[in-house]
Order: structure tokens, then C-alpha cells, then sequence
């Protein structure tokens, strides 16, 4: 697969990869599903971690060489989990579900208004249930605040 961006080559690779490691917001946002969020990224309190605030919630996630201080950040369905929304989690609203069978697609409104899509169980949490978010370990993209 080869991506191109104003007749410029933006990336090349197998889909999967570009799914996977996009090499810029353009290609995150063109493979596949997920939405941009803005948050603060700074070295974590353990080393090889980051710590990720976005909005009150704060997580901690393993270095991988992403960009610290103000970050977009690009967050897959799949990346992230429902919890509870006590504690460190980042909060929202759920403003929108929808059914598809073995998973359903939460739209999360978080208290910046930015809203998130995430791939919760069909079980969950329904239209204004008060939710926390996790990350699950893949699908988090770090961008600069200007790429």
C-alpha cells in the first residue's frame, strides 16, 4: 500500500502496518477509524513510561519515544476500555451507542468537548451513562501539536 498526500508519498507498507504505525496524522485519520483528542504528554514516575493527561484523567503508558508536552493524540476504537469513573481515568459522557452485534461503538463526549469513539462490550454503558476510559496497550498514536 502506498498512501499519498498531495501527490507526495506519505507512507508505504502493508495496511496492516500503516494501521498499526502511521507515520502521520494524515495516515492515521485515512486507515481506519479513531479520533484525534488533545493531551499533555511527560515522563512517567517509572522508567520507560509516560504519563498522558487529557483533561482531570491521567494515564501512564510506556515510552515509546512520543513527542512530550502538548500532543494530538489519535486514539483507536479499540485502544481504549470502559471502567468506572473514579480515580485517574479519563471521564465522559456517553453521547451516542450503537449496537453492531458482539461489540458496541460508544461516542464519548470528554469534558473538553472533544468526543471519543470506543469498542465497548454490548452490554455496557448506555446514551448518558458518566464513564472512565483506559488505554488497553495499542492503538494510542502521539503527534506534535502542529504535525
Amino acid at each position: 500500500t502506498v498512501l499519498l498526500q498531495d501527490g507526495a508519498v506519505e507512507q508505504s507498507g502493508p495496511s496492516e502496518e500503516l494501521y498499526a504505525h502511521p507515520a502521520s496524522p494524515f495516515v492515521a485519520s485515512f486507515v481506519g477509524r479513531g479520533s484525534f483528542v488533545p493531551a499533555v504528554c511527560a515522563p512517567g514516575g517509572t522508567p520507560g513510561t509516560v504519563t498522558v493527561r487529557i483533561g482531570d484523567g491521567m494515564w501512564t503508558v510506556p515510552d515509546t519515544g512520543q513527542p512530550k508536552g502538548p500532543v494530538r493524540l489519535f486514539v483507536r476504537p479499540e485502544a481504549l476500555r470502559v471502567v468506572s469513573p473514579e480515580g485517574r481515568a479519563v471521564g465522559g459522557e456517553v453521547v451516542e451507542r450503537r449496537f453492531t452485534g458482539p461489540v458496541a461503538f460508544l461516542q464519548i463526549r470528554l469534558p473538553s468537548d472533544t468526543v471519543v469513539e470506543v469498542a465497548a462490550d454490548p452490554g455496557g454503558p448506555g446514551v448518558g451513562d458518566h464513564v472512565g476510559l483506559e488505554p488497553n496497550g495499542a492503538g494510542l498514536h502521539f503527534f506534535g501539536p502542529n504535525d
